[in-house]
């Protein structure tokens, strides 16, 4: 190579203008959202488990969850709990030990659904995932 045909660096502009400052993403509101169901948490195989449900309990469970899956967070806080809605127990209260998602701690309550009179769907809401933790009857005390 000839003198003085190396290559140049490139220096960079320092200017303000070019630089790219840090955009914030929004924070989503997951009530306008439908809710997404997960089994991860659930103790397969345990007492409370799916698996362990007679077929027209679990058909049940399974078209309850379609309803639910229908309606934003939202529509099922302002829906009666004997329906689609659900309420908030604490988990002191449960006959079973839960085995918590990532981010729960003991002092969340779980969301209970109810797929028949005395049917109930557990479980912890984060985001607008609701990760099923138990199903069954007598899950807590009333």
């Amino acid at each position: 190579m000839a003198k003085g045909n190396d290559f140049k660096k490139i220096k960079s502009k320092s200017s303000s203008r070019f630089k790219i400052k840090d955009v914030p993403t929004p924070k989503t509101n997951h009530d306008f959202s439908k809710p997404i169901f997960s089994f991860r948490y659930m103790q397969y195989g345990g007492t409370n488990c799916i698996t362990r449900c007679e077929r027209d309990v679990r058909l049940s469970i399974v078209d309850t969850i379609i309803r639910i899956s229908q309606l934003t967070w939202r529509e099922m806080s302002s829906a009666p709990r004997e329906g689609l809605g659900h309420e908030k127990v604490p988990q002191w209260r449960f006959r079973i030990s839960l085995q918590l998602p990532v981010g729960i701690t003991q002092e969340v309550p779980a969301v209970v659904f109810r797929y028949s009179e005395s049917g109930r769907i557990a479980g912890f809401r984060k985001e607008d995932i609701f990760h099923i933790i138990a199903v069954g009857s007598n899950l807590y005390t009333h």
